[in-house]
């Protein structure tokens, strides 16, 4: 299972690298669906939340670590898994930092990790 999310985190992080416009509002479009609050989607370069009997409960997080710190990623994603009635959260794997290419071709500094919802 370990491998299956690290390859599932290389391909996110490969993602990431994508410079198409229409993939990057994408990407853009499923942090605002999940997170709702503007002042939620600073920093975070891409999300992808997997449901488990209808609800959110595992996700692949990528995120800049100049514009937003681990562990106030852990408290944006925390407060989804609450909302939902999960009991906290819990750091399922955590990636290798890479870099992300903008559409302007400048690299940004990312970080990957797993968050799990604690039952």
């Amino acid at each position: 299972m370990k491998h299956f999310f690290i390859g599932m985190a290389i391909i996110a992080t490969m993602s990431a690298c994508s410079v198409d416009p229409q993939a990057a509002a994408d990407r853009r479009q499923k942090i605002k669906d999940v997170l709702l609050e503007p002042a939620d989607q600073q920093g975070i370069e891409l999300l992808f939340p997997m449901e488990n009997n209808g609800r959110l409960s595992t996700f692949h997080v990528t995120y800049n670590p100049k514009l937003v710190s681990e562990p106030e990623v852990i408290r944006r994603i925390g407060n989804i898994c609450v909302d939902q009635g999960f009991n906290g959260i819990s750091i399922k794997a955590e990636g290798e930092p890479g870099f992300s290419t903008q559409p302007d071709g400048t690299k940004l500094p990312i970080i990957s990790m797993w968050l799990k919802c604690k039952r």
